[in-house]
């Protein structure tokens, strides 16, 4: 990070301590350029592929904070996808623009993106997440304390439809949500809100300090016509209550396509997000393949 982006991240830190967010946060633009082959990858899977390692970038420059990236290999294929890990930090206003050069007679994808880095969590409480197995002899999901910290930096890969269990703990007492992140066939962000359920009438889940909740395993399969989908939990937390219609009221469906027509642009979810004290909130992002 140079000199001039230093000070301006120093002086929007202490503008939110005060108070003062999304307006004086938002002017704080980064740019970031990374290059692909293209070699066994569709045109939309090349694209999301750059953008997320770009956004990476941005998010190590901008907020000074250690991006997890690991790769996966699809169905014994060539095609590797890289799947990003970040926390306590978003890319807001993503854009970019993508050129394909040839590069010794191979075609290569170069992306171009700019967004604004936004930072969560200075005073955020210190909560632990990660994407573990489902024991298919249990009925919900009863991580140990030891399953969860050997996987908490861990990327994952699952089949289609089948189940996998989140894992949460936290040291101290917090009300959270937990929402589903996914690219639709244009390229677009959507977002769902998983927990609480539809079928719930709280506004959000409380964890005891302490506490490994058992919840219900988690499937999902990618969108009608594709192969392949690049997805994410999001766990939202705060030592407040908090009310997560507020956010997104968009659940869940029963079914990949459902829960498509029923989700909202992720742009919109980050906009109301913007409302709230982002300093006290924790956000941890577990990104995830599915594949049929």
């Amino acid at each position: 990070m140079n000199g001039d982006k230093r000070l301006l991240y120093r002086f929007l830190v202490v503008c939110a301590l005060f108070g003062v967010f999304t307006p004086l946060i938002a002017a704080a633009r980064y740019q970031a350029a990374v290059t692909i082959p293209l070699a066994h990858l569709t045109p939309e899977e090349a694209r999301n592929e750059a953008r997320r390692l770009a956004y990476a970038e941005m998010i190590a420059e901008g907020a000074g904070i250690a991006v997890n990236s690991q790769m996966l290999v699809v169905n014994n294929s060539a095609a590797s996808y890289s799947l990003v890990q970040s926390r306590n930090a978003r890319v807001l206003n993503g854009k970019c623009d993508f050129e394909v050069t040839d590069e010794e007679g191979a075609p290569f994808l170069k992306a171009s993106c700019s967004g604004e880095v936004q930072p969560f969590g200075q005073d955020g409480p210190k909560i632990a997440a990660a994407l573990t197995p489902f024991t298919a002899s249990r009925e919900h999901c009863t991580p140990t304390l030891e399953q969860l910290r050997s996987a908490e930096r861990d990327a994952s890969l699952f089949r289609s439809g089948e189940r996998f269990c989140l894992a949460l703990r936290s040291a101290e007492a917090v009300s959270l949500g937990v929402f589903a992140i996914f690219t639709d066939s244009e390229g677009v962000p959507r977002i769902n809100r998983l927990l609480p359920s539809a079928n719930s009438k709280r506004n959000a889940l409380r964890l005891a300090a302490g506490e490994i909740p058992s919840l219900t395993p988690v499937a999902s399969a990618p969108l009608p016509g594709a192969k392949v989908g690049h997805e994410a939990l999001l766990v939202v937390a705060s030592r407040q209550p908090l009310l997560l219609d507020q956010l997104v009221t968009a659940t869940v469906g029963s079914s990949a396509a459902e829960t498509a027509a029923m989700s909202v642009p992720l742009a919109e979810f980050d906009r109301q997000l913007g409302r709230l004290d982002l300093q006290q909130l924790t956000l941890l992002t577990l990104p995830y393949v599915v594949h049929r």
